[in-house]
């Protein structure tokens, strides 16, 4: 399981980083979610035991800005296109999906530091709040290119109808 967990670090690393945001600011938060996720990849959990949470690794590191940089995305850069969504009924409920996505993303790093620090338990119980955390990014990603169907932002961008990458 582990090796295909850090394949799909690496690959969610790449998209990210190769993904061009709707704002500079989305951009950059991207880059590094992706340079952060090739972090948590590369370097190794510390589950030593004896190791205290004052032990700072790279691994922790890279965990806490991926989910730093993803939480940022979705609370800072997901309305950027919502107001190009006409239908007032459907903008709140894009709105109330990014919130709740947003509120998910932020818990569940908090849960795996109370797991981490707390309760001293390391391996699968934080692998699974880790993954569960990266796949509430994943369904922001699902939700996003629809909001985009309904807006058409990115097309609009693309025949520079909307400016694209707006300073941050």
């Amino acid at each position: 399981m582990r090796i295909w967990f850090v394949g799909l670090l690496f690959s969610i690393g790449a998209f990210l980083f190769l993904y061009s945001g709707f704002s500079k600011k989305e951009d950059w938060l991207l880059n590094l979610a992706g340079i952060f996720a090739w972090g948590v990849a590369i370097f190794p959990m510390d589950i030593d035991p004896a190791s205290s949470w004052r032990d700072i690794n790279a691994h922790g590191v890279s965990a806490i800005a991926l989910f730093v940089c993803m939480v940022l995305v979705v609370w800072l850069c997901a309305r950027d296109t919502l107001e190009y969504v006409t239908d007032e009924k459907l903008r709140k409920r894009f709105i109330l999906k990014y919130n709740v996505i947003g509120i998910l993303m932020g818990v569940f790093p908090i849960i795996a530091l109370i797991f981490t620090l707390i309760l001293r338990a390391y391996g699968k119980h934080v692998f699974f709040i880790e993954a569960a955390g990266i796949w509430t990014f994943a369904i922001y990603w699902w939700v996003k290119p629809r909001e985009l169907a309904h807006t058409g932002a990115d097309k609009r961008a693309l025949q520079a109808e909307i400016e694209l990458n707006r300073p941050a």
